[in-house]
């Protein structure tokens, strides 16, 4: 396999099998991010958050809208969730991006993505080699 298709898999597995591999209820329709273009004053984990967990978050909810909103002067680093009973915020300042992942499963109830979900999806897509 080209160096560029064993990236491309790769990539493809992080985001299939990465950290933020679960589902969500299905009352919850939108998440806003809101943090600073800059990491200095809490905001890494907020950014951390977003590379590393929403691509996940959004490959196993294909109806969730989500929506980043980067500011210069963002002070706060929040994430509302979206729900039909009303919004929920999450305070993300100064906070570590899995403990951050640790309390959206929390207040939102996900549920992780089953292995045969996951063998099941490789095996449509022959993502297996």
């Amino acid at each position: 396999m080209a160096k560029r298709h064993t990236k491309a898999a790769e990539k493809l597995a992080r985001i299939l099998m990465g950290p933020g591999a679960f589902k969500l209820p299905s009352d919850i329709h939108g998440l806003t991010l809101f943090m600073a273009f800059k990491n200095k004053d809490g905001h890494m984990g907020p950014r951390k958050f977003w590379k590393d967990y929403l691509p996940s978050i959004q490959f196993h909810n294909p109806y969730l809208h989500i929506q980043v909103c980067r500011s210069h002067k963002e002070k706060e680093a929040k994430l509302k969730i979206h729900q039909k009973s009303g919004d929920i915020e999450l305070d993300m300042k100064h906070k570590h991006a899995l403990d951050i992942c640790r309390e959206f499963i929390e207040k939102t109830k996900a549920v992780a993505v089953g292995k045969e979900e996951m063998n099941e999806f490789i095996e449509k897509s022959n993502l297996k080699g």
